[in-house]
């Protein structure tokens, strides 16, 4: 019977790869050329001024929108945009609509927050961040719309009372009015006491 001998196993060992050297990213610095102390930061869901920054501090939540970018190049004109800085999750907002402003910007979404960590160091909030679409999506995501800006306006809300913001302003739209004054013809002027009784349109009115 023909024997057939082992063949010699060769041991490879056991490969060891060694530990990659971890790169500790550092807090995000955004210099200004006029002021070379101004810095924001903006780490992850951090968006905060950092106490050296000259007041005013000023937040604008929402913008990259249409009013709030306008709202944006009024404040950077009036202040120096190195004073500016813009929350927005640009889910509708445009970055093309503050692309040439030189504020800072804070890419995130404010329904979606731990509320002690974004806005310290402010010294005004104005506050347009909210979830808004076409008529159509409105009405047919009326618990989509509602929740998530209920979310927004509650964590803003709570930032603000967290951080002791001295100032605070809400931007509030004519959807919370109710529905038959909305629906008059002609040019009105609305009141905030005639919010109540409320009966808004629809859920974004709320």
């Amino acid at each position: 019977e023909q024997v057939i001998p082992n063949e010699k196993k060769t041991i490879v060992p056991e490969q060891v790869i060694p530990n990659e050297k971890k790169t500790i990213v550092p807090e995000q610095v955004i210099p200004r050329e006029k002021n070379n102390s101004t810095r924001v930061i903006t780490r992850n869901d951090q968006c905060y001024f950092d106490s050296i920054v000259a007041e005013p501090r000023i937040i604008v939540t929402g913008g990259a929108g249409f009013i709030g970018s306008l709202l944006v190049k009024s404040l950077a004109q009036k202040h120096g945009a190195e004073h500016i800085m813009v929350i927005d999750n640009f889910w509708r907002g445009k970055r093309e609509n503050i692309a040439n402003m030189a504020v800072n910007i804070c890419d995130l979404d404010l329904a979606k927050i731990t509320p002690t960590t974004v806005l310290k160091g402010a010294t005004i909030i104005y506050h347009l961040a909210d979830v808004l679409a076409g008529v159509d999506f409105v009405f047919d995501n009326e618990w989509f719309v509602y929740s998530s800006n209920m979310n927004i306006n509650t964590n803003v809300m709570k930032a603000v009372v967290a951080n002791r913001i001295p100032k605070y302003v809400y931007v509030g739209t004519a959807c919370s009015f109710p529905a038959y004054l909305q629906m008059r013809p002609g040019i009105q002027a609305f009141r905030e006491n005639q919010t109540y009784p409320a009966e808004p349109e629809s859920g974004y009115g709320w």
